[in-house]
């Protein structure tokens, strides 16, 4: 097979996407395994990437994706890892906020949940977790095998992204000159995967939880807020289980 018939295949996916039809998860993971190569250009991964933004990504484009991407990440041991949390904000928010995540998951190990916090530095807000946490002193160039001796002996760890990816850093320059959100979002990659995740964005609704303003405006933030009302989203059948608010939600998880 000749590179240039690889090119065509590549920019054929990418047409699709712009004429509104969904990819299936065989060829998201193909297109997305060409990023982590290295052999698909930035111009081709910057396109696949608008079009999916612009289109709207469905659960196939995002599972594929995900797939690729797991593929190609450097595990992190934990002796327990059912009992793991992971605070990764999905990213996206246009509301000027602290790093949320980062101070949840220093109360949540104060309160003795042990955390596995996977992060990176900033694509499109002010400061990333790993920002916030150089910034503060923490070492957070470790090895994952180092990673995963503090996590068992401290109950807290940050995982820096692009040492547990590093088939990212060819698709790294691109997503932060595009400075938009995308489906390639830290909470998708960790290594701690947990039954919800939160989205700030209605392309995301399938297969996660999605989160509106009361007045139906699409809200610009992914963590609760006192001003939300939930959606929660089924993997299996797509379909919003239930609606309620912020206050409830210790109700809702008590049910699950």
């Amino acid at each position: 097979m000749s590179e240039k018939d690889v090119d065509l295949r590549l920019v054929d996916l990418i047409g699709k996407v712009v004429g509104g039809i969904r990819l299936t998860a065989t060829e998201s993971e193909a297109a997305f395994d060409r990023f982590m190569d290295g052999s698909a250009s930035e111009i081709e991964m910057a396109g696949l990437l608008a079009a999916l933004r612009t289109k709207g990504a469905k659960h196939t484009e995002i599972a594929g994706g995900v797939r690729a991407l797991r593929k190609a990440m450097v595990p992190v041991f934990s002796s327990e890892p059912q009992r793991l949390v992971d605070t990764a904000g999905t990213g996206g928010g246009e509301v000027t906020t602290f790093n949320i995540s980062t101070a949840a998951a220093l109360v949540a190990a104060g309160a003795g949940v042990p955390i596995a916090k996977h992060g990176n530095r900033s694509f499109t807000s002010r400061s990333g977790s790993a920002d916030v946490l150089e910034a503060l002193g923490v070492d957070i160039d470790l090895t994952p095998e180092r990673m995963g001796e503090i996590l068992e002996e401290v109950g807290i760890v940050f995982m820096f992204a692009p040492l547990l990816h590093p088939a990212m850093r060819h698709v790294a320059p691109v997503r932060r000159a595009l400075g938009i959100t995308t489906i390639m979002k830290s909470s998708d990659l960790s290594p701690i995967q947990r039954e919800l995740s939160g989205r700030s964005w209605a392309f995301l609704t399938r297969a996660y939880v999605v989160s509106w303003l009361e007045d139906c405006k699409k809200l610009d933030i992914y963590e609760l807020s006192s001003c939300m009302v939930i959606q929660a989203w089924t993997k299996s059948v797509h379909q919003v289980l239930r609606t309620f608010r912020s206050c409830q939600i210790l109700e809702y998880l008590n049910t699950m």
